[in-house]
């Protein structure tokens, strides 16, 4: 069976058909502030700097990775259309050995390489007060009333207000 015209502009079809044009432009810039003040919970706002060309990329996909590397990568979190340069990770959200969050070009063809995508390492932020403590001055039964205190927070950076809620236990 020898190669026919017919034959070869099949093959020529198939070869351009099946030829994956996987982006290969890598997004950098990438930045993430810890928006949630918990302790052990992430959230916040990840944003990038585009390839200065797109024309391979019609999204972006997130993941959690415990490295650079992408080592022990986990599932998608986000896939972000082209345009779009940031990624609101939902407050709340646990902190795990998977700390990196990897941003990747991709296409219907697939998504670029773990060794070229770009990365930033999440560090979570807390500020709790510390040494709360009420007196009661209030002499009526059933009544309260009189100062609370507390320890302020050792970092105030993202703290822009206290408040103060009664509760029946210490669960809250």
């Amino acid at each position: 069976m020898g190669l026919t015209p017919l034959r070869l502009l099949l093959l020529a079809c198939f070869w351009v058909v099946s030829k994956a044009a996987v982006p290969t432009v890598s997004v950098s810039g990438v930045a993430f502030t810890d928006k949630d003040l918990d302790n052990g919970q992430l959230g916040g706002q990840a944003s990038w700097t585009p390839p200065g060309d797109t024309s391979t990329v019609t999204s972006y996909k997130l993941y959690r990775a415990d490295d650079a590397a992408a080592t022990n990568q986990g599932a998608l979190v986000a896939s972000v259309a082209v345009g779009t340069n940031y990624h609101d990770l939902a407050a709340d959200t646990a902190v795990s050995s998977r700390r990196f969050l990897m941003v990747y070009t991709a296409n219907v063809d697939g998504t670029q390489s773990s060794a070229t995508a770009a990365s930033v390492q999440m560090s979570d932020i807390s500020a709790s007060v510390s040494s709360v403590a009420f007196t009661d001055g209030d002499l009526d039964a059933a009544q309260i009333g009189g100062d609370t205190t507390w320890t302020l927070a050792a970092d105030e950076t993202h703290v822009s207000n206290y408040y103060i809620y009664l509760a029946m236990d210490t669960a809250g």
